[in-house]
């Protein structure tokens, strides 16, 4: 799945991003390598500011 974050598509890398960030995040309990994720979701798709409460969790 981490592969797929980096695919070309925008909603194979959105979702990918989404699941990976979500799964360091809460059940590894790795909030710096989920950075990586929600700062690409906040950045790429700035209206959706549900990706902006997942990153601000990260730091």
């Amino acid at each position: 799945m981490e592969k797929l974050s980096r695919s070309k598509q925008l909603i194979v890398q959105t979702l990918s991003n989404y699941f990976v960030g979500k799964i360091h995040l809460k059940y590894k309990k790795e909030p710096d390598k989920a950075l990586v994720n929600f700062e690409w979701l906040s950045k790429t798709l700035l209206e959706n500011l549900k990706f902006v409460v997942y990153l601000e969790a990260c730091k």
